[in-house]
């Protein structure tokens, strides 16, 4: 079976189903509200989502300050796991980066 698969920037309708991979995939979640920061208070945040068939089934989180990038979270619904949806993320993350001219990507863990 072949899924269209789409990765574009999160918005505010996104929230709902991020806040659920969240909460998923971490032993200590990021709050809903958190996110909802991230998108409208921080500037040095970006965050993608990756779509399947309409569904929001994986998301990433970058802070991007000067030329040094962050990948805050990342994560991808555990029913989508063992896909490579996760490693598609994380090239669309590294593109996004590149285009943002920074030089440095590392993971907070």
């Amino acid at each position: 079976m072949n899924m269209q698969m789409v990765i574009r920037d999160m918005n505010p309708k996104d929230l709902d189903q991020v806040f659920e991979i969240e909460k998923s995939s971490f032993s200590s979640p990021w709050k809903k509200e958190s996110f909802h920061h991230e998108l409208f208070h921080n500037m040095y945040a970006h965050y993608l989502v990756l779509e399947v068939e309409e569904q929001v089934v994986g998301y990433c989180g970058i802070w991007i300050v000067m030329d040094d990038a962050q990948i805050t979270n990342i994560a991808v619904s555990p029913a989508y796991r063992g896909r490579r949806f996760g490693e598609a993320l994380l090239k669309a993350a590294m593109k996004l980066c590149r285009m943002k001219r920074a030089v440095q990507l590392s993971l907070e863990v």
